[in-house]
Formats: structure tokens, sequence, C-alpha cells
């Protein structure tokens, strides 16, 4: 008895694997292979009829309550229009053309009593239609999460700080990017103000700060100024690089 159940049992296992040595691998184009998350710098809706939109480093993705004008390209760089506050993207597919125009200006939605910073066109032409479609509405960039942080100086004006320049303490900022401000240390007073940010642009505007009696040596006054011309940012390495045309002006490292 003993040796028939064996016997069937090492029958039942030369089966199996004769059986899984036929499967065969999934072709790889069934394989999902998940792609890197962008997420979006800039979304604007529309009304009349109902439409948004949403622009990330990778993608322009325009959605309608009318399908047959969705509309998805790869991201383009804006035309910037000698109104520094209008800058203006064009792409085109094998499926259409979309163009579209964000100003900087107070917008309502007819819909809701939300108020927007950017007023937003957008042109439509799909397939061999001869025309553009054009819709209107409002949107706001989307706040770099990445920003809200507290930040510690590192570096200013292309120099390594010393305690030559900030006898009590080095300047730091803690910025709030939900609220739109900043409080923080400038190396001799408390400071604050409010910020503004579009795609990697920042402005520190409105810096208050406290009066205190600062040594002569304090580096404040030159690190304020610093902070008050940086336009333009980049975050890599935990460190947020602030500078302007004329080159870097503060690097400052994140503090956990």
């Amino acid at each position: 008895m003993r040796t028939t159940i064996l016997t069937l049992f090492l029958i039942g296992m030369v089966v199996s694997c004769k059986t899984n040595s036929n499967l065969k691998p999934l072709p790889e184009e069934t394989i999902e292979i998940p792609t890197k998350i962008t997420l979006s710098y800039f979304k604007a809706i529309g009304t009349e009829p109902f439409w948004s939109l949403e622009l990330s480093e990778a993608l322009i993705k325009f959605t309608a309550v009318d399908e047959s004008m969705n509309f998805n390209a790869p991201h383009v760089e804006p035309i910037l229009a000698m109104d520094a506050n209008v800058k203006m993207y064009r792409a085109a597919t094998e499926s259409g053309t979309i163009e579209i125009t964000i100003r900087k200006a107070t917008c309502s939605d007819s819909m809701s009593d939300t108020v927007y910073s950017y007023a937003v066109e957008v042109r439509l032409k799909k397939g061999v239609a001869s025309d553009y479609t054009t819709l209107t509405g409002c949107g706001n960039y989307i706040v770099d999460y990445r920003l809200h942080d507290i930040w510690v100086l590192e570096e200013l004006e292309g120099k390594n700080l010393s305690k030559d320049y900030f006898l009590d303490d080095f300047p730091f900022l803690e910025i709030n990017s939900k609220e739109m401000n900043f409080s923080g240390f400038g190396g001799c007073n408390r400071i604050r103000g409010n910020l503004f940010q579009e795609r990697k642009v920042v402005r520190f505007m409105d810096i208050a700060s406290s009066k205190m009696m600062c040594d002569p040596k304090n580096k404040e006054d030159m690190f304020l100024k610093a902070l008050t011309a940086a336009t333009t940012y980049e975050i890599k390495n935990n460190r947020l690089y602030l500078s302007n045309p004329d080159g870097m002006k503060i690097i400052m490292k994140k503090v956990d």
C-alpha cells in the first residue's frame, strides 16, 4: 500500500514538472512597468462647457465633458510675451493642436465663489477641423510643496559663511508654502514676509523685521538684499538654491 502511494506521488510530481516546463513567459508588452509620477504645476478649469487643464513637466492634459475634445501632448516650454504677466503654450500632435494663454489677472469661477490669480484661454483644434474652439477659464499655479520647510543659510553671494558674518547665529527661513509666507531670522533681527511662486520662479516680498541694534560687522543687510533679489530657485541635495540673472545669490540647507 505504501509502495503504491509513493509511486502515485512520484508520477504526479513528474507530470507537474512537465506541465510547468511548458509554460511560456508573458510577452514583454503585457508587463506593466510603473512610470515616474510627475506632479502638476498649474491647474485650470472652465465652465460652459466644463473643462479642466493640467500642466506638468511631462504633459499637457486637457479634459472636457465632450470626450472628443480631450487632448494630451508632451510638455513644451512657454512663449513669453512682451508683457511678463502673459505666457503662451503651443503644442501639436497627430490628433490636433492646442494653444494655451495664461495671464496674471484676478479671475472668478462663475459656478462658485472661488477666486483665482490667473485668467486662462484655451484654443483647441482637433482632427481635420479648420477652426479653433476657444474656451476661457481660471487657474492657479500649484505651490511647490518642497519649499515647505526650514532652511539655514550656507552660502551668501558666492561666499561660504563664517562667524565673522553673523556673530549670534546664521540666518534661517521657515517657509509655509500653503499660506504663501515665511518667517525666520536675518542674522540679527526676526524677519517675516510673503511668498510669490510660479514654475521655477520664487520671490520673497514685503519683508519686515524687528529693530534690534546690530553689530556693524553683521551681514544681515547683505542677506536681505540677496533674498529680495532672488527670482528663480532650484531644490536638490537637500539644498535650496536662490538666484537671478546676475548669478547665485543664496544657498540654504534643509534642516530636519
